[in-house]
């Protein structure tokens, strides 16, 4: 791994830092400002945008790595430019379907299965917010294609949350509709951006012919989709369920403790960034012996990153949660169950975007969705038994069985390319 690798990867790690801060900053702002219930109520809106948005993008967002990174190191701009428009086209055409379909089942089923204080409002406001964001995590992952990972982590992860937060406390926000009014306005500018900057760096390339068809995409997206759909099943399944089982004000602390969580795993999705379009270029190039030593000094950086994060947590807990007010100090336990969770995930290493580059999409696919299914299946049984702290368990069990699986699969196929 050379230093200039090492440097790139460092600058991208401080990069997806700056978006983990402005997602804590969102969330400290929401419990500012909000009240309990309200805030909620606003951050299980929160959840819904994080699963609907890539959920809607058909896989092609994980495709767009696959294929315009591989396209990138050809210089074949005209597959690029091809991919561009026909995911762009199929994304916001499933964005639009699924928004219309949601709101025609929300007063028949939806209004029925969630919190009373989700209302169709909330949902009306939210799901124009899907469709902006969406597209621009479309557009994020073309520049990680393109190695240009910074555009990527600033559209996707810092400019939507960090204007977001500014809106809400410079008017004062103290309710969720108000909020979701904020990110909307967010969510517009950064896609306006996303947009004008690929714009601007795919015509100064030119090549815009269509010698992509849909079906080759789609062999390639289909079981990404499946494995986008599962993995947010593990993260996010919980948290959904748990809007049937619990009240607005559990949620808000399942949420805190979830966001603080993740920033365990900031450092693996940073890396992956930069990672992914290089094992996908050198696994096509068949050089397996780098592409199993990226894989393993990949792993030992990340350990050596996280080790020190995760210990914070688990001594110090109620510090971070009590910077959010001291009524979320009550979910230590919590944060600490969902931390170890996001531990056992990045220490096996940047496992399922190794298999998504390398055409082991299929395998990544059945290992998702076995853990999604958990995920989905022990919260309901779980949070029914256990309320907001078997929502915590359930999500680690799913963590857990993805992370075992995701090293087996990823160490049996790099000892066969040595055979």
């Amino acid at each position: 791994m050379s230093f200039d690798f090492i440097k790139h990867v460092l600058v991208v790690v401080f990069a997806r830092g700056l978006g983990a801060i402005s997602m804590f900053l969102l969330n400290f702002v929401v419990a500012y400002t909000m009240p309990l219930k309200e805030a909620g109520v606003f951050f299980f809106s929160l959840t819904i945008l994080m699963v609907l948005a890539p959920i809607s993008l058909l896989g092609l967002q994980q495709t767009a790595v696959k294929i315009v990174g591989a396209s990138f190191e050809q210089n074949d701009w005209s597959k690029i430019n091809s991919f561009f428009k026909l995911s762009i086209k199929y994304s916001l055409m499933c964005l639009l379907g699924l928004s219309a379909a949601i709101l025609l089942l929300f007063e028949p089923l939806i209004s029925h299965l969630f919190v009373k204080e989700f209302t169709k409002l909330h949902l009306f406001f939210l799901l124009p917010i899907v469709t902006v964001f969406g597209i621009t995590i479309l557009i994020a992952h073309h520049f990680q294609g393109i190695k240009l990972p910074l555009y990527a982590v600033f559209l996707s992860s810092i400019c939507v949350q960090f204007v977001a937060s500014i809106l809400i406390f410079s008017f004062g926000v103290d309710s969720a509709l108000e909020g979701l009014y904020c990110l909307f306005v967010s969510s517009l500018l950064s896609f306006v951006l996303a947009l004008y900057l690929w714009i601007s760096k795919s015509q100064s390339h030119g090549g815009s012919g269509e010698n992509l068809t849909t079906k080759y995409i789609f062999e390639s997206a289909t079981p990404l989709w499946v494995v986008v759909a599962m993995n947010l099943s593990v993260q996010w399944g919980s948290q959904l369920v748990a809007g049937i089982f619990i009240s607005p004000e559990d949620l808000a602390l399942l949420s805190v403790a979830q966001r603080i969580a993740n920033l365990v795993s900031f450092v693996l999705i940073a890396l992956n960034l930069v990672v992914s379009p290089k094992f996908s270029a050198l696994n096509v190039e068949k050089k397996y012996s780098d592409l199993t030593s990226l894989m393993y000094k990949s792993s030992l950086f990340l350990i050596v990153i996280t080790t020190p994060v995760i210990v914070f947590i688990a001594i110090y807990p109620e510090l971070l949660l009590g910077v959010f007010g001291n009524e979320f100090i009550q979910a230590g336990n919590i944060l600490i169950i969902l931390s170890v969770g996001q531990f056992a995930s990045v220490i096996v290493g940047p496992t399922n975007m190794f298999l998504a580059m390398t055409g082991n999409e299929k395998k990544l696919r059945n290992i998702t969705v076995l853990s999604g299914s958990v995920s989905i299946i022990f919260s309901f049984v779980f949070i029914y038994s256990f309320g907001v702290v078997g929502a915590a368990f359930a999500t680690l069990s799913a963590l857990l069985i993805q992370s075992i699986l995701s090293f087996v699969y990823v160490q049996k196929y790099l000892r066969s390319l040595t055979v």
